[in-house]
C-alpha cells in the first residue's frame, strides 16, 4: 500500500498554541486483526443539477456571494459515541466512523467540538487511504474548541480517534458538518489536485507569467479562502506597529459561514506561466491556517477584517503583509487585482488606467467603491470576491465587491474602497483603523512587510530593458527596489556575462546563448535582507541570419533613364554592401545606398547584391530584372479582313504600326503579289491552304518587324462557310427564353448573331 502522508497545515488558536499537524500514521494501519469499519454514515441524496443550475445563475448575475461548490450535510455524530470502538491489549482506544456520501468528488468537516486531550490524535482518511489528514492532537485546542479541514478525495471518509490509556479528561470530538464536493475541485489536470485547476476563463493570467513578475512579493500575502461548501479570495494585511498579527482583508459579502470554519490556503499557485509541475500533488498538502476571529465588518460597507487563528509558519506558508494607501485621492494611474477566480491557482490582473469612483447599487454607501473600467490584462470571475486591489506602488486600495468583468466582458468590476473602511464608522467593530493603526499615528500609507525579518518595506525588485533579446545583444538592469535603505546589491545573471554583479546599477549584460534565463537580485540594509528571483525572465533567441535583397524602382526604365535601387537586407547587422548594376551606369556600387543607376542601350540586365556583417556574407542576383524600352522604337502590327476566304478572292490589310512608320516592306507567302511595300495593300489568295504574314516597319530611328503564322485560310468551295440555325421555340410569351443553336457549316472563324428585340440584341 501506498500512503501519502498529508499535512494539513490547520493552524488553531489567536494564541501561540497553534500548531501544524503533526504527521504519523492511525493506529488502525498498524493493528492486524482489527476489523473494516462495518458500516457509515450515509449522507442522503440531494439534487446536484437543481444546485449548478442556480450556481449558473448566481454566477451570471454575480450574486453577492461565496463561490460555491460544496452541498453543507448539518450532522450531531459524537465520535466517542457514535464510532466503532476498539480496546487494544495496552489500554488505549481506537474510534472509528466512517462517512458516506454517494458521488462525492470529495469531503470536508467542520467538528463544532474538538478538544482533545494529551496524547489523543485524530486522523482522517479515503477509502483507498492515500490521502491521509493528520495527526490533529492537543495543540489544535484554541478557544473556539472548533476545527475545520480541507478536502479529502472520494466520497467515503474514516474519522478514526487514538486515545492511550489513562487520559486527564475525556476528549470532546462532536462532528457537526459534512460537505459534500458537486463540483470536482479536488482532480486536476493532474489527477490528483485540489482547487479548480484550471476551472477559470482562459483569459486569466497565472501570477507566474510576465505580467505577475513585479508582484512577487505581494501575491505572498493572497490566500483562497475555503469557507464550508463556498470559495472566496482576500489578503493579509500590515499594521503601523509592524507587528506579526495576522490580520486579513476580504468582502464582507463573502461572510456567512462561522469564522471558525474559515480554512485560508497559502501558495495556490503553479510554479511558472506554463508550468507542467504540480506544486502541490495532494489536495491537503497546499499549506493553510484553520479558523479565525472577526475583528471589524459592516454590511453598509463591503469589507471584513479577520485575524488568522496564528501567524502563519514561515514555512511552507512564506506569508507577506501587504502595505496599504488609505488616502481619500489614491494618486494611482493603474491598479492590478491578484486572485482566485473561481477558486482556481492564483491570478493576477492589470488595469492600465487610474480606478475613479463608483457606485455598486443600494447596498452599499454612495462612493463607496473604486469602479475599474476594463481590464487591459486577466479579469474577474465568481470566487475573487474579496481579493485586494493594489496601486501602483504596490499597495492595497480596495477588496473586490465584484461586477460584470468576465472573459467575454472584461469591464465594470467594482471594489471597496479602503480609505471608506478605514474609519467611516466610529465602532472600532466596524472599521480598520482601530486594528491596522493601534497607536493612532495617522499614517495614511505604508508599505508591507515580511513577518519574518525582512525589514519593512525592503523590497528588492528591478527591471530589465529589454528583455527579450538575440544572441549577442546586451539587456540594461536597473535597480527598482523600494524600502529601507539598501547598502548592498547582489545580482546574478544566469547565462550572462558577466554572470554576477554587485552594486546598485544600471548593469549591462550580454547574452550570447539562445535560451531563457533567470534573474536574481539580493539587497541588504545590513540588518535583514530581501531577494527578489524573476524565472525565465530573460529570452534570448538565435541571431537571425543574414539574407541579402533588394529592390528597385522602376523595373521597366526607357533608355537613357534611371531605377533607384534599395537594400532590403535583413537579418543580422550589415557592415558592407556591393553593388553589380549590368548595363548600367555606374555598373557598381558600394554601400547601403539607395542607389540611382542609368540605363543607355535597350535590353535585359542583370543585378545583383552581396552584404556582409564582417562575420557571414550572403547574395541576390535577379536574373534579367531591369528591361530597358526605347519609347520612341516602332512597334509593327496589322490587321487583315477576312482572314479566311475562297480561292481567288482578296484580303484588305491594314497598318497598325506605332510611332511614325516611314516605309513597310510585307511578305504574303500563297498570295499574290508575294510582297508589297505598300501601307495599307490589297492581296490575292488562289490557292487553298493556310499561309503566314509578315509586316516590317520602319520609322526614321527603328525597324520592327510583326509576324502573324497560319494568319490567312483559303478554302475550297466545299468548304464555304454557310450560315445555318435553329431555336427551340419561335413564339413566346413577353418575358420569354429562346433558345438558338448554330447549324452552320463549312469553314468559319467567327459567328455575329443579330436577334432584333431580344435581350441581348447581338
Amino acid at each position: 500500500m501506498k500512503f501519502f502522508t498529508v499535512l494539513a497545515f490547520l493552524i488553531i488558536s489567536i494564541s501561540a498554541f497553534s500548531q501544524i499537524s503533526e504527521g504519523g500514521f492511525p493506529k488502525s494501519f498498524d493493528v492486524k486483526t482489527i476489523s473494516p469499519v462495518s458500516d457509515a454514515l450515509l449522507m442522503p441524496g440531494f439534487d446536484v443539477q437543481a444546485m449548478l443550475d442556480e450556481d449558473a445563475v448566481n454566477i451570471r448575475e454575480k450574486a453577492l456571494i461565496p463561490y460555491r461548490f460544496a452541498n453543507e450535510f448539518l450532522v450531531d455524530k459524537d465520535i466517542l459515541l457514535d464510532g466503532e470502538k476498539t480496546v487494544l491489549a495496552d489500554g488505549s482506544k481506537i474510534y472509528r466512523l466512517a462517512i458516506y456520501s454517494p458521488g462525492a468528488y470529495s469531503l470536508n468537516f467542520v467538528f463544532g467540538q474538538y478538544h482533545l486531550p494529551t496524547g489523543a490524535k485524530l486522523f482522517i482518511y479515503n477509502r483507498d487511504k492515500d490521502y491521509l489528514l493528520g495527526a490533529f492532537t492537543e495543540n489544535n485546542n484554541w478557544v473556539e474548541n472548533v476545527l475545520a479541514t480541507t478536502l479529502v478525495k472520494g466520497d467515503w471518509v474514516c474519522i478514526e480517534y487514538n486515545e492511550p490509556a489513562n487520559v486527564e479528561f475525556e476528549a470532546q470530538l462532536k462532528l457537526t458538518k459534512v460537505y459534500h464536493a458537486y463540483r470536482n475541485v479536488i482532480q486536476s489536470w493532474l489527477e490528483e489536485k485540489d482547487g479548480s485547476y484550471g476551472s477559470s476563463g482562459s483569459c486569466n493570467i497565472n501570477i507566474n507569467c510576465t505580467p505577475g513578475d513585479d508582484w512577487q512579493i505581494q501575491k505572498r500575502g493572497v490566500c483562497r479562502i475555503v469557507m464550508g461548501g463556498g470559495l472566496c479570495s482576500g489578503g493579509l494585511v500590515a499594521n503601523t506597529a509592524g507587528t506579526d498579527i495576522p490580520y486579513f482583508l476580504t468582502a464582507n459579502h463573502c461572510t456567512g459561514e462561522p469564522y471558525a470554519n474559515w480554512v485560508f490556503n497559502f501558495n495556490y499557485e503553479v510554479a511558472n506561466c506554463a508550468s507542467p509541475v504540480d506544486p502541490f500533488p495532494s489536495a491537503s498538502s497546499i499549506p493553510s491556517v484553520s479558523g479565525c476571529q472577526l475583528r471589524a465588518t459592516t454590511n453598509q460597507l463591503d469589507f471584513c477584517l479577520v485575524e488568522m487563528s496564528s501567524v502563519p509558519p514561515q514555512t511552507p506558508h512564506n506569508p507577506y503583509y501587504n502595505g496599504w494607501n488609505r488616502n481619500v485621492a489614491h494618486g494611482s494611474t493603474t491598479a492590478t487585482c491578484i486572485h482566485h477566480p473561481s477558486g482556481d491557482v492564483k491570478k493576477i490582473s492589470h488595469d492600465h488606467d487610474a480606478p475613479t469612483t463608483g457606485n455598486y447599487g443600494s447596498t452599499y454607501l454612495a462612493n463607496s467603491h473604486w469602479h475599474i473600467g476594463d481590464w487591459e490584462e486577466g479579469t474577474t470571475e465568481g470566487g475573487s470576491s474579496g481579493s485586494p486591489l493594489f496601486d501602483m506602488n504596490k499597495r492595497v486600495i480596495g477588496d473586490l465587491t465584484g461586477g460584470q468583468a468576465s472573459c467575454s466582458n472584461n469591464v465594470n468590476d467594482y471594489y471597496a474602497k479602503f480609505d471608506m473602511s478605514w474609519d467611516n464608522f466610529s465602532a472600532t467593530d466596524q472599521q480598520l483603523a482601530h486594528w491596522l493603526d493601534p497607536s493612532s499615528s495617522g499614517s495614511t500609507e505604508i508599505d508591507g512587510y515580511d513577518p519574518y525579518g525582512t525589514a519593512p518595506g525592503l523590497q528588492a525588485n528591478f527591471t530589465g530593458t529589454p528583455t527579450t533579446v538575440t544572441a549577442g545583444q546586451s539587456v540594461t538592469f536597473t535597480n527598482t527596489s523600494t524600502g529601507g535603505t539598501p547598502t548592498s546589491w547582489n545580482w546574478t545573471f544566469e547565462g550572462g556575462s558577466p554572470a554576477t554583479a554587485t552594486g546598485v546599477g544600471p548593469h549591462v549584460i550580454t547574452y550570447n546563448t539562445p535560451g531563457t534565463y533567470d534573474v536574481t537580485l539580493v539587497i541588504s540594509d545590513g540588518t535583514n535582507s530581501d531577494t527578489e528571483l524573476k524565472p525565465d525572465y530573460i529570452t534570448v533567441t538565435a541571431a537571425p541570419v543574414l539574407t541579402a535583397a533588394f529592390s528597385a524602382t522602376p523595373t521597366t526604365v526607357n533608355v537613357t533613364t534611371t531605377a533607384t535601387f534599395t537594400d532590403a537586407s535583413s537579418g543580422g547587422t550589415p557592415t558592407s554592401w556591393n553593388w553589380t548594376f549590368e548595363g548600367g551606369t555606374p555598373s557598381t556600387g558600394t554601400g547601403i545606398g539607395p542607389h540611382v543607376v542609368t540605363y543607355n542601350t535597350v535590353g535585359l540586365y542583370n543585378a545583383s547584391l552581396t552584404v556582409s556583417d564582417g562575420t557571414s556574407t550572403d547574395s541576390e542576383n535577379k536574373i534579367d530584372y531591369i528591361e530597358v524600352v526605347d519609347p520612341n522604337a516602332i512597334n509593327a502590327d496589322f490587321v487583315g479582313n477576312p482572314t479566311v476566304l475562297l480561292p481567288g478572292n482578296t484580303v484588305s490589310f491594314t497598318d497598325l504600326s506605332t510611332n511614325n512608320p516611314t516605309s513597310w516592306s510585307w511578305s504574303f507567302p500563297g498570295g499574290t503579289p508575294a510582297t508589297s511595300i505598300l501601307q495599307n495593300p490589297v492581296i490575292t489568295y488562289n490557292t487553298v491552304g493556310t499561309y503566314a504574314v509578315t509586316l516590317t516597319a520602319t520609322n526614321a530611328t527603328s525597324t520592327n518587324a510583326e509576324t502573324k503564322t497560319a494568319y490567312i485560310t483559303v478554302v475550297d468551295a466545299s468548304n464555304e462557310p454557310m450560315a445555318d440555325f435553329i431555336a427551340d421555340y419561335t413564339i413566346v410569351p413577353a418575358g420569354g427564353i429562346i433558345n438558338f443553336y448554330n447549324y452552320s457549316t463549312g469553314y468559319y472563324d467567327s459567328l455575329l448573331w443579330d436577334f432584333p428585340g431580344g435581350l441581348p440584341a447581338t
